[in-house]
């Protein structure tokens, strides 16, 4: 199946992710756009504030903030936390507080703490106090950070066990470390967390100690679960710090049953072995991956390996994974899975090839019947690309009927448009018909304009919002 389409997934002004707020009908005005809207002074602070008070869905001012936070002036600090104070649900009011943390002045602390710990959902709190902590005095952070800790290990939930943990531990001393992540090393065996989350052990990693990384190795090594067992081992497998346990890896490894979960997890582990064990390693774990019989993973985990083999195996390698990305016939996906497959190979490809892979690939692009898919690929195709034939995908993008993914493919592919590219993507979002999904495709744009342009590209919208 195709795999999760992370592009999307990013939260920087002008990712999709980052624009999603749909006012009361009638209104239009995304949320990527708040923020531009005060940098530009196209609106003032106090009318965007205004505006953000009155969005109907908790969520989205929460989202709100996170797009608006670093624009506002001091003058308009205190109005913004009494907004976010407000808002009725706890995990929007977390979010707009994190948001808002690394801007407020020292007088509106006070505020924000005690807004943060009288949220009742223990994760959200957490994210709260997490959030203020490295914003706080010192003599501050410790009682604070001894709540959020507390709180985060009491979390029922393995998901937000971890994710509360982890958000915590870049503030913890070393000698506390052990003691108070090793709830979220527990969870990894937690069967609540599915293989999808597992990534998150990843993030956790950098931060553990040896003791709690030879925990979390053994107990990722012995997981029942084929998918959450490598797919934890691939997360860990960056951060392990001794020979020992990457070889304790590599074995866990080696004895998955499921084909396509072997190859990708022996994938993982292999360039990390010591120098005597690696090219065997490699050599093996080659071998598990050409032999794959389902093509798109043979083609994307040859090319995740393809980095670390010796030139002569590399290219070999790069050639079989091109010709098993051809016989990609998915009767679902079909072309979107060819697409993704040979966007992860060009990478890695010596220039002489690279030419003509690309043009194969702009080629099935253009085949895939889903809009939607069609632009998700092209948004992960184009930063690949030499400059001057990014214009080919927008020109893909343009021609896609429906706004709503016209937008977002915009959007996606606006930091990696040059400069003289820029107005013909500004043009495009022009002439979207939809006010709406205009506002959200020059939000993504605007960002990279220069700053007479950007202030033009909002000033020109035609925003339907009532007025203070």
């Amino acid at each position: 199946m195709v795999s999760s389409y992370s592009v999307w997934s990013a939260a920087a002004p002008g990712d999709p992710a980052s624009i999603s707020i749909r006012s009361r009908p009638g209104d239009v005005i995304p949320a990527g756009l708040l923020g531009l809207l005060v940098a530009t002074r196209v609106w003032s602070a106090q009318r965007v504030l205004w505006h953000v008070e009155r969005l109907p869905v908790p969520a989205d001012r929460g989202d709100a903030f996170a797009s608006l936070a670093a624009y506002l002036p001091d003058a308009y600090l205190g109005q913004a936390l009494a907004i976010a104070v407000a808002i009725p649900e706890e995990r929007p009011r977390a979010e707009a507080l994190t948001a808002l943390a690394p801007h407020l002045t020292a007088d509106l602390h006070a505020e924000a703490v005690a807004t943060a710990t009288a949220i009742t959902e223990p994760s959200a709190r957490v994210e709260a106090l997490a959030g203020l902590v490295p914003y706080l005095p010192d003599e501050q952070q410790t009682t604070i950070l001894r709540q959020a800790t507390a709180t985060a290990a009491a979390v029922t939930d393995g998901y937000w066990r971890v994710r509360g943990l982890t958000s915590l531990a870049t503030h913890l001393p070393d000698h506390q470390r052990s003691t108070v992540l090793r709830p979220a090393v527990t969870a990894i065996g937690d069967a609540s967390i599915g293989e999808n989350l597992m990534y998150m052990f990843g993030e956790l990693a950098p931060h553990l100690p040896v003791d709690l990384l030879t925990e979390a190795t053994a107990t990722a090594c012995t997981l029942t679960d084929v998918g959450r067992r490598a797919k934890a081992l691939v997360a860990l497998a960056p951060h392990l710090p001794t020979t020992a346990l990457i070889i304790q890896a590599w074995t866990a490894a080696e004895a998955i049953v499921h084909d396509d979960y072997r190859a990708k997890t022996m994938t993982a582990v292999a360039p990390h072995l010591p120098t005597e064990r690696r090219p065997a390693a490699l050599q093996q774990t080659l071998t598990a991956a050409s032999t794959l019989t389902n093509p798109y993973a043979r083609a994307t985990t040859l090319a995740s390996l393809a980095a670390h083999l010796p030139d002569e195996q590399r290219a070999a390698a790069l050639e079989q994974a091109l010709a098993a990305a051809d016989t990609i016939t998915d009767h679902i996906y079909g072309a979107a899975l060819q697409v993704e497959a040979l966007t992860s190979l060009i990478p890695h490809l010596p220039d002489s090839r690279c030419t003509a892979v690309i043009r194969r690939t702009l080629h099935a692009a253009a085949t895939i019947r889903r809009e939607s898919w069609r632009t998700i690929e092209l948004a992960r195709l184009t930063p690949h690309l030499p400059t001057h034939l990014r214009t080919e995908t927008l020109t893909m993008i343009t021609k896609i009927r429906r706004e709503q993914w016209r937008a977002m493919g915009l959007a996606a592919i606006a930091p990696q448009l040059s400069t003289g590219q820029l107005p013909q993507a500004v043009a495009v979002a022009d002439a979207i018909q939809d006010a709406y999904w205009q506002a959200y495709a020059i939000a993504g744009l605007a960002w990279h304009l220069p700053s007479d342009e950007r202030t033009r590209a909002v000033a020109a919208l035609t925003i339907a919002t009532p007025e203070p």
